[in-house]
């Protein structure tokens, strides 16, 4: 919700919070909110750290990943 109105910092230092009992579904979800935010190249990064974290991408996530980098190519 937090990034739904623009606050994607504070949706960020939920998720962060989060992270040790997260589920693949808060990582797309905070994923999305940074993207629909213009923190584009934020995302992708996050989307490296996901992998990182021994989480497999699913269809969402790459979705996601495709919309970040389209984003951030276009400025």
């Amino acid at each position: 919700m937090y990034s739904k109105c623009g606050y994607w910092h504070r949706a960020y230092d939920v998720f962060k919070e989060l992270r040790e009992i997260s589920s693949l579904i808060t990582w797309n979800s905070m994923i999305s909110g940074m993207i629909l935010n213009g923190k584009s190249e934020s995302a992708m990064g996050l989307f490296m750290m996901l992998e990182s974290n021994r989480l497999k991408p699913d269809s969402a996530t790459w979705n996601n990943d495709k919309r970040a980098l389209e984003c951030w190519k276009t400025g």
